[in-house]
């Protein structure tokens, strides 16, 4: 399972060609596990989908 951090550290547009990143509207964020239930469900998915939404919003900044 990756961690809020790894997820923030990772550019989702490396690998992507110039011309494919015009093209994407959005992204999105999966959790599956045999570990979840109601109780924990917030604290692993929104720090994770937050990082994440962020690297979509702002990709190539780059924060310490």
């Amino acid at each position: 399972m990756h961690s809020w951090k790894s997820i923030f550290d990772w550019n989702p547009y490396d690998s992507a060609a110039p011309e494919d990143i015009k093209r994407v509207l959005g992204g999105e964020v999966c959790m599956w596990s045999e570990m979840n239930n109601e109780f924990n469900l917030g604290t692993k998915i929104f720090p994770r989908a937050a990082a994440m939404a962020f690297r979509h919003w702002a990709p190539n900044k780059e924060y310490s």
